[in-house]
């Protein structure tokens, strides 16, 4: 028998912590959840980095108006070219320390270079599939808006993972930690499916001039490591599982 078919699933964030893409590395298949009702202040459209001086401070994306129960597929971004310009800005107090300053700035501007739409999903959508061919790991994704499996009122976070999986056959789903309060084990092995939850525990790594701050943004994971210490970090984490 073969390996079981480990499906993931979550809303498109906008340059998530390194437990994002440790979970994308673990899963097989993944949906991104486009449908899911835009929340503001939220990591949809924002993250956090180092701040020059103190602490961390916020990167976000600007939306245009009105966001209030939209969907994330419909929502737009405000003007791309600032919120570009913007980010370089927030970023450059890393150079000059970081040693992979450079080449995390040459990934943001092809994010937003190979960014065509105003639409958020597909700016967020070019985040994960940029940090992903950075670091050598497997991202076929499917929009949840683009699958045809049965919908039905008042459903459940993990109504929606469990119809996905029946959907598309697969033997497992992995989720965040997060999610132990509100999906049932016992929903999901009345179907034959195996719930889990991935074992994550935040890499810590120097950065020369500051204050370590941890699960900040993606971006600065990258900034101070090699795409292959953070590929060691990823697998000796999920040997421990």
């Amino acid at each position: 028998m073969g390996k079981p078919i480990t499906l993931g699933m979550m809303q498109p964030y906008f340059f998530p912590y390194l437990g994002y893409f440790k979970l994308i590395n673990d899963c097989s298949s993944w949906i991104v959840f486009d449908e899911a009702q835009y929340v503001s202040k939220t990591w949809i459209n924002r993250n956090r980095i180092l701040h020059p001086r103190h602490s961390w401070m916020y990167i976000s994306v600007p939306l245009t108006k009105p966001t209030f129960r939209l969907p994330i597929k419909e929502i737009k971004i405000e003007n791309k070219d600032a919120t570009l310009k913007s980010l370089l800005g927030k970023i450059s107090h890393y150079k000059g320390k970081a040693p992979f300053y450079k080449a995390t700035k040459q990934l943001i501007e092809n994010v937003f270079s190979s960014t065509r739409s105003e639409r958020l999903v597909d700016l967020n959508l070019s985040t994960l599939s940029a940090t992903c061919n950075y670091l050598q790991i497997p991202f076929e994704y499917i929009l949840s808006s683009e699958i045809n499996f049965l919908r039905y009122t008042n459903m459940k976070p993990d109504d929606w993972s469990l119809e996905a999986c029946k959907h598309l056959g697969c033997q497992r789903y992995l989720n965040a930690p997060g999610g132990r309060s509100f999906f049932s084990a016992t929903k999901f092995l009345r179907h034959g499916i195996d719930l889990a939850f991935v074992e994550y525990s935040p890499i810590r790594y120097e950065v020369v001039g500051y204050d370590f701050e941890e699960d900040l943004s993606i971006l600065d994971v990258l900034m101070w490591n090699s795409p292959e210490r953070i590929n060691y970090f990823l697998e000796k984490s999920a040997r421990k599982r």
